[in-house]
């Protein structure tokens, strides 16, 4: 069975402009307010395994929330993101990762169906012009694969759509990026994706 677990969102994270202006989306939609977020745990897990995770994440800056409560996936992806934050680093003065427990969806330009990414990406750039990007990343399990291609083709459409054209919303320059599905066996291989479009793994 399944109770409602609170998360709580990071003071660091509160206090930055992605928190005031939340989500740029890819339509004329309102971003909802973070301040009340909840998510879902299964009683039958073990709780030795949430307390190990959630020392894992409460520890790291870049991460927006206190825990977890994810997919296998989820998790190796983010301890994946924790082993390329030292690159991502040396570009970007502000990185934070959002799980989106249900904020907000995006809307498939084909057909506008709704699809909600798991996380979203906040990168600042150092120095020079203000410019945000914002990543749509969606872990996924490769028995789903094939029966979501339709949102791992949508993502690849956000970065041919908008990736080398900056939006301007509330006077700040944001870039939207999306990426191919992050799975644990294919790591090195959304890796590569990664650093292709945020060009930093030289």
């Amino acid at each position: 069975r399944e109770v409602t677990r609170e998360l709580k969102l990071k003071e660091s994270f509160k206090k930055t402009e992605f928190y005031k202006y939340g989500v740029v989306w890819l339509n004329d939609r309102q971003p909802k307010d973070y301040q009340s977020v909840q998510s879902f745990a299964d009683l039958g897990l073990k709780k030795r395994n949430y307390a190990q995770f959630e020392d894992f994440v409460s520890a790291k800056d870049w991460f927006a929330f206190n825990t977890i409560y994810g997919t296998g996936e989820e998790k190796a992806f983010l301890r994946m993101m924790d082993r390329q934050m030292q690159k991502l680093q040396t570009q970007y003065e502000q990185i934070y990762l959002l799980r989106n427990e249900g904020h907000f969806a995006i809307y498939n330009f084909v057909d506008g169906q709704a699809f909600q990414p798991d996380f979203v990406l906040f990168l600042r750039e150092k120095g020079g012009k203000l410019l945000i990007y914002q990543l749509f990343i969606e872990p996924k399990g490769k028995h789903l694969k094939e029966h979501d291609r339709w949102k791992e083709t949508f993502l690849k459409e956000i970065i041919s759509e908008f990736c080398n054209k900056p939006l301007m919303f509330k006077d700040k320059n944001y870039r939207l990026i999306g990426v191919p599905f992050y799975n644990n066996e294919d790591e090195n291989q959304f890796r590569v994706s990664l650093e292709s479009v945020l060009n930093y793994g030289a």
